[in-house]
This record gives structure tokens, sequence and C-alpha cells, in this order.
């Protein structure tokens, strides 16, 4: 009897280790490492129209840091795949241009708000295609029939929403800029 229940137990303790070996490959070859981002070209065009209205503008140290907020939209515009381990692990986020243009240019309080709520606007927006993706490594037996079926893919969407507010808060510094000029 000691002996049928030690045999029972071990080939118990088998069949978990090999049911978990098999989620662990499943989920290992079935994770995403690229999200496909494609910018808009009506983006492209509003972003080298800006950049020519810039060109007029006298040189500044806020077109200075606009400029490196426009360097920092084209480095992000994309139409290709997009190794999401790359895009997680850089250090050049839109948030970090949101400082310097505080301080290098005239904003007033109402402008500083609204600026302020597009660039985490845009932040959060690109965080919020890479977060479903974050915990990949679960071990899970997803139903992906369905879910292709059912559920909207939204990344594009909120990528061009990312893009339209980074868009508008280029516009309202370019506008204030001609303002000053």
């Amino acid at each position: 009897m000691k002996e049928k229940l030690k045999t029972t137990i071990f080939i118990i303790s088998i069949i978990y280790s090999i049911t978990i070996l098999l989620l662990m490959l499943y989920t290992y070859t079935t994770s995403t490492n690229t999200i496909k981002l494609t910018d808009t070209k009506e983006n492209i065009t509003t972003l080298n129209n800006y950049k020519q209205r810039l060109n007029n503008i006298k040189p500044s140290p806020c077109k200075n840091s606009l400029n490196n907020l426009i360097n920092h939209y084209e480095n992000t515009s994309y139409n290709k795949k997009v190794n999401i381990k790359d895009k997680y692990n850089e250090k050049d986020w839109i948030v970090n241009y949101f400082q310097p243009i505080n301080n290098n240019c005239n904003l007033d309080k109402e402008t500083k708000e609204s600026l302020s709520t597009k660039i985490l606007t845009a932040s959060i927006q690109f965080d919020e295609v890479l977060q479903k993706l974050y915990f990949q490594y679960e071990l899970k037996i997803p139903d992906l029939n369905n879910r292709s079926l059912i559920e909207q893919n939204l990344d594009q969407i909120r990528y061009n929403i990312n893009r339209k507010n980074q868009l508008d808060a280029i516009k309202t510094i370019i506008d204030l800029l001609e303002e000053d000029n």
C-alpha cells in the first residue's frame, strides 16, 4: 500500500512537471516581442509645416527646446514593427521635454496646464500600448481565437492620439513663439 502511494505521488508530480514545462514553452512561443505602429501621413505633413514655421522664428532657448521635442517626435514616428523591450527600456520619454520648455519659454499658467496635460496624455497613451504586454511571462492558456474576434486592438488608435497630442503641444509653442516675434 505504501509503495503504491509513493508511485502515485511520483506519477502525479511527473505529470505536473510536464504540464508546467509545456505551459512555459507555450507562453514563450506565443509571447509578443514587437508591435506594429504607423504614424499617419497627415501627421508627418503637419510636423513638416510646423518645422517650416519654426524656421521663420528667431533663435532662442525656447526654440531650441521645441526643436528637441520635434526631434523626439521624429525619432518616435514609426511606420514599422517596434521592439517592445527596446521601447520600454529607452530613457527618451516625452515627459523629459516638458521641463526645458517650461523653463525656457514664457508660458502663462493656462498654457502650462494645457501643455502639461497634453504631454502627460501622450505619455500615458503609449504606456497603455505597452501595458497589456507587461505580464506575458505568466503561465496561462489564453483563448486566442475568441480574443482575436472579440477584443478590439486599440494600439493604433492610442498611438495616433499620442501623435496628435504631441503635435498640439508643438503647435501651441510655435504659436506662442510667433506671437513673441
